[in-house]
């Protein structure tokens, strides 16, 4: 007759937290056409480096460029592209871009609080 014991066990305990805020934005954006902005972003070090971009929404923002290279104490720009919405899909957002090192180490957490509004026909002057 068998018998079943157990040998040996392992407890594993994670966290995980948002990185601390180093920018925020307020934007509006047009629902059904979305919109294009910028950021900028500067390279602390005094090495050249490499930036990876990521959102926690794809499904509202995307980038021109899902990396940036920036010489030493330069800046760049991160184009940022926000999807149109469908018609009727006013809503707000707060929406994340993490910038990370070449080692995936999170460098800067930005939130953008952007709120999709109708576009609106303009008035006839009366």
């Amino acid at each position: 007759r068998e018998r079943a014991a157990l040998v040996s066990s392992w407890l594993l305990c994670a966290t995980n937290r948002m990185p601390a805020l180093t920018k925020t934005f307020a934007l509006t954006v047009p629902a059904g056409a979305g919109a294009q902005r910028k950021v900028s972003l500067t390279n602390p070090y005094s090495y050249d480096a490499v930036f990876a971009l990521h959102t926690d929404a794809p499904n509202l923002l995307a980038f021109k460029l899902d990396a940036l290279h920036i010489p030493a104490g330069e800046a760049r720009y991160i184009g940022l592209v926000f999807k149109p919405l469908p018609p009727g899909a006013a809503m707000a957002a707060k929406v994340h871009v993490f910038v990370n090192n070449a080692d995936g180490l999170n460098e800067e957490c930005m939130e953008i609080s952007a709120s999709y509004t109708e576009l609106t026909a303009p008035q006839p002057a009366v």
